[in-house]
């Protein structure tokens, strides 16, 4: 030992080189082994008081008493919506009875018209014509016949500024428009406008035009 301590060199060699006591005798190493993480407990759940229980038990009431409210709300609406579509649906209806009952008694008042014999009074001056136009039959109060557009539409003109509202059809076989005040069912209706000058608001010229269906 070359003059030292040998009790020195024993103690020396144990203190820095302390065999592993991990390794095995065969000389492999052992895998280290894994740190494990330790979980911390979850805190115990808090005890609610009474007067927590108590509250919490009336916010579950009010929150169903909400929904209970809101679902007749909802209710409400619908209900409101269908019967607002049931009255529209049946004014609809109505209007469309209104209209077919119109046309029926137009349809009525024609047939009538049809058939009436018209007696003329001496000099009374009178037309009438199956037309093949599509025009109503009835009595047309006639003011003026025009075979020239320009005439005819400087007269329309001048009744419009007298207050009047004129019309007019075209015979297509004459090549004539025939400006009328109104139209009447009846030849007494015809001859009371007539004769009342269309109530006193054309004081010239007025015949009446019979127009018969075909």
């Amino acid at each position: 030992l070359d003059g030292k301590d040998p009790t020195f060199e024993i103690v020396s060699s144990y203190q820095f080189a302390l065999p592993d006591s991990r390794r095995k005798i065969v000389g492999f190493e052992v895998e280290e082994e894994d740190l494990v993480e330790e979980i911390p407990e979850s805190p115990k759940e808090k005890k609610l008081s009474r007067k927590e229980r108590k509250a919490l038990a009336l916010a579950e009431e009010k929150r169903e008493q909400d929904s209970l409210v809101e679902a007749r709300k909802q209710d409400s609406l619908v209900v409101a919506r269908r019967m607002a579509e049931e009255k529209e649906r049946m004014r609809i209806q109505a209007e469309i009875q209104k209209t077919k009952d119109s046309l029926a008694a137009v349809a009525e008042r024609d047939a009538v018209q049809q058939k009436e014999e018209v007696q003329l009074a001496k000099g009374e001056r009178f037309e009438e014509a199956v037309l093949t136009e599509d025009i109503r039959p009835g009595y047309y109060l006639i003011v003026n016949v025009f075979g020239t557009q320009r005439y005819y539409n400087k007269f329309m003109e001048t009744l419009k500024k007298m207050g009047l509202d004129p019309k007019s059809f075209y015979r297509t076989q004459r090549k004539l428009n025939y400006v009328y005040l109104e139209r009447y069912d009846t030849m007494g209706e015809a001859r009371k406008a007539r004769d009342s000058k269309f109530d006193g608001k054309y004081t010239d010229t007025i015949w009446i035009f019979r127009v018969k269906g075909g």
